[in-house]
């Protein structure tokens, strides 16, 4: 943006240095009305996303055909032949302490029905989006082992997931 004409105005507010030209973010930007937007079933949104300080990916899951018994971790993918669980434990170092905590998973397809982070549990946005991005910092135990589980709708890939941490305040 950096001052440089947009339609018919001079853009220069870069947010405080976090959009810099030439780098690159998933904006996130709800749209609302009487009707859903032309073309759309649903109401559209658009997400930022920036780069973590430091990104801890999840590669071991467990799946749960009856939400409670988990099989042997197995690295991802991470496939859900039907409804259940895909659980995850992950040690959070206490040198992370003091920074903005997310848990970002994304999947082959819609099915997120909820991530539980240490016994709380984070509803889904719709569930119609194949990823679910959410702020778990104040349920995070740092320097100590932490459960991840992902509610599924059956027939869904964990493909990537991680944790990601930012300077505190910085996102979202």
């Amino acid at each position: 943006m950096g001052g440089k004409a947009f339609g018919n105005q001079n853009v220069t507010n870069d947010l405080g240095g976090i959009l810099v030209a030439g780098s690159t973010h998933v904006l996130t930007t709800e749209i609302w009305g009487a009707e859903p937007p032309l073309g759309t079933m649903t109401p559209a949104w658009i997400t930022y996303h920036p780069e973590p300080v430091v990104l801890q990916t999840l590669n071991e899951w467990s799946y749960a055909k009856d939400f409670l018994t988990c099989s042997n971790p197995s690295p991802l993918p991470a496939k859900a032949p039907e409804r259940g669980a895909q659980r995850c434990e992950v040690e959070i170092g206490s040198k992370q302490a003091g920074r903005t905590v997310l848990v970002h998973v994304i999947c082959d397809n819609a099915g997120i029905n909820g991530i539980i982070l240490n016994g709380n549990y984070y509803a889904p946005y719709g569930n119609i989006y194949n990823f679910m991005e959410i702020n778990v910092t104040p349920f995070v135990k740092f320097g100590m082992t932490n459960e991840i589980i992902v509610l599924d709708n059956g027939k869904m890939t964990i493909e990537k997931a991680s944790i990601e941490f930012y300077e505190k305040g910085a996102y979202p």
